[in-house]
């Protein structure tokens, strides 16, 4: 599992997390495990993108607190290759 503090230099340089909140890396790595809790698709055809879903709690938020008031968090990869992120 990756560090804050690892997240957090990823998100700086160029590539697939640039520009990115620093949790964008830290739930994709979780993807990648098969940790998303649901999956959700961004339409109903063939190539309907597809975003995992991670339901938040006391333990995202002692290494996220900024998190603290959202329910989830939404992480997808675009047909470019970079990953995106967002929260409810």
């Amino acid at each position: 599992m990756l560090t804050r503090q690892e997240c957090e230099k990823r998100v700086k340089g160029p590539g697939k997390f640039e520009g990115e909140p620093p949790w964008t890396p830290y739930y994709w790595d979780l993807t990648m495990e098969g940790g998303a809790d649901d999956t959700e698709y961004d339409g109903d055809s063939e190539d309907a993108m597809e975003i995992s879903v991670f339901k938040l709690g006391p333990e995202d938020f002692e290494i996220w607190p900024e998190l603290v008031g959202s329910k989830r968090v939404f992480v997808w990869e675009d047909s470019f290759g970079f990953v995106s992120s967002s929260v409810d």
